[in-house]
């Protein structure tokens, strides 16, 4: 007779952001295409093509790190261990992450609005538009990553995160 053990089922926010993170891995491979190919990252002068190889680091460093969470409590959320989704690092680092693709966006899009004007890379413009299209999906996915991780981290600690984590000029 065999026994199946069946994970305790995650909470809806904790499956949200592990399945927003997939999205915005693939989105990342997406993205490097049209960056990459006509002009190899030059349209948004390096910005977006660092930024996918940096969002790549850290999405499957999470990834990584969740798996070890889930594999180390059999499935069980531990109230005492946050979730790496969880942790202010990684919460700070998808919003320098969702600022660095906002400045390669607006790069990308000044450098297309130049070159539309002077009648330039006529052939690339497919390219130039499908690489602001799939950067602009991707900020919005990564900040709604941020934005559910940071509410997975309210749910898990309760009031504990009202107080402060650093002292103000003068106190003692």
């Amino acid at each position: 007779m065999t026994i199946l053990i069946s994970e305790v089922p995650q909470s809806t926010l904790s499956r949200q952001v592990g399945r927003l993170l997939w999205a915005s891995l693939v989105l990342v491979f997406l993205i490097l295409i049209p960056s990459l190919v006509p002009f190899l990252g030059w349209v948004s002068l390096f910005i977006t093509p660092s930024t996918c190889g940096m969002t790549m680091v850290h999405n499957l460093t999470l990834l990584v790190l969740l798996r070890k969470h889930r594999n180390r409590h059999n499935g069980t959320p531990d109230p005492a261990v946050l979730p790496p989704t969880a942790t202010k690092a990684s919460i700070i680092c998808a919003w320098i992450l969702v600022a660095a693709f906002a400045s390669g966006f607006g790069v990308s899009l000044a450098v297309f609005i130049i070159t539309t004007l002077r009648g330039e890379f006529e052939a690339a413009k497919g390219a130039i538009i499908a690489e602001l299209l799939l950067v602009a999906v991707e900020i919005g996915v990564f900040g709604t990553f941020a934005v559910k991780s940071r509410r997975e981290r309210r749910q898990i600690l309760g009031g504990a995160e009202t107080k402060r984590w650093y002292r103000r000029w003068g106190q003692k």
